[in-house]
């Protein structure tokens, strides 16, 4: 049994209902997927990678942690893109279901704005 594990999960249901209106169970492949994503980015460490200190040195070095952050950025924000997408073929300005909603929302509201 491990809490931490669990608190980790709980959080990140709750934002993902709050940001994508969607809850996952906790089994769920995507959403275990996305765990070992996060997992990944925060231990990454990428501020003290030596590439990132000297960059010159990315064309040499090809770190493993290096590549599983970049590999988890690209999968969460791949995740994040589909998600906005289907808000946007869904959505209706007025029923706003989540931040997705709220942030589209703004947008027309400026688009309109802007237009006149």
């Amino acid at each position: 049994f491990d809490i931490a594990r669990l608190l980790q999960k709980a959080t990140t249901n709750i934002i993902c209902s709050l940001v994508f209106t969607h809850r996952f169970e906790y089994d769920n492949p995507q959403f275990l997927g996305l765990m070992e994503d996060f997992d990944n980015i925060v231990n990454a460490k990428v501020i003290t990678m030596p590439e990132n200190i000297f960059p010159f040195l990315a064309k040499f070095i090809n770190s493993e942690a290096g590549g599983k952050f970049i590999k988890a950025n690209h999968s969460t924000f791949d995740y994040i893109r589909a998600q906005i997408k289907q808000h946007e073929e869904t959505f209706d300005q007025s029923d706003i279901r989540d931040f997705i909603d709220s942030f589209l929302l703004e947008m027309k509201t400026r688009d309109l704005r802007d237009s006149t």
